[in-house]
């Protein structure tokens, strides 16, 4: 079993064990939590503040976030794939990446070294609220949410050319 799935396990059984509710995982259909907002950083090094999923642009209708983390095989995997679907599609849909690392200074790390296929917001999961708000048990794992609520489009895993295909048909292209 790989770490990051052995620590989301832990993290569950945790939750479930301390007697903290555990949200039900989303799938299609579901309305997406609103409330959440977290601390990150942009390419260019510059911190952020605001809520995961509130497009600063009226005709983004769409949002892309994965969950990831930033020594997971597959999430380094997802980069290029996701920054060539962000441009695609950046008139409609924003993209924001949600680490959930314990440690900031990591994903921080991880933007700086990565920042010409990272050229969207990256937010800071450290402490798992957005996670467990989604009920994320894998990562990475995609959401596509419309007008910023509902759920139209969820996968977990590595992005291949047939997932690359459903992304893009789920936000109309």
């Amino acid at each position: 079993m790989r770490f990051t799935s052995l620590r989301l396990l832990i993290i569950q059984a945790a939750l479930l064990v301390g007697g903290t509710s555990f949200a039900m995982e989303l799938k299609v259909g579901d309305i997406a939590p609103t409330e959440i907002v977290l601390e990150g950083v942009l390419s260019t090094g510059e911190a952020i503040l605001g809520p995961i999923h509130t497009s600063p642009e009226p005709h983004q209708s769409y949002t892309l976030l994965e969950f990831f983390e930033t020594e997971n095989t597959a999430s380094k995997q997802n980069l290029f794939p996701l920054y060539e679907i962000s441009l695609d599609t950046q008139e409609y849909v924003q993209t924001r990446l949600i680490a959930i690392n314990r440690e900031i200074a990591d994903v921080k790390a991880f933007v700086s070294n990565n920042k010409e296929d990272i050229r969207f917001p990256v937010h800071f999961d450290n402490h798992q609220d957005a996670l467990r708000a989604f009920g994320v048990t894998q990562v990475p794992t995609i959401f596509i949410l419309k007008n910023e609520k509902e759920v139209i489009y969820k996968y977990s895993g590595a992005i291949t050319s047939e997932v690359r295909k459903q992304i893009l048909s789920a936000v109309g292209f």
